[in-house]
């Protein structure tokens, strides 16, 4: 056990790190997508489902991290 917990701490921080940095990307690309979007048919309710689908996502994230 001594010389399996240190590693799979290591793996679990990465993890961590991995998942937040992927959901600003995520959020990033799906912004510049509704964006593309909006501009070529003028219809703005693309950020709406955006922010909807970033909700979606991040809400249970958060709920997990805020746990022991």
């Amino acid at each position: 056990m001594r010389n399996i917990i240190p590693p799979l701490l290591n793996d679990f921080i990465s993890l961590r790190k991995d998942t937040a940095l992927v959901g600003v990307l995520g959020a990033i690309k799906a912004n510049q997508a509704a964006q593309i979007y909006a501009s070529a048919v003028l219809d703005y309710s693309s950020f709406t489902v955006a922010a909807i689908l970033f909700l979606i996502l991040t809400i249970p994230l958060a709920v997990d991290a805020g746990r022991p």
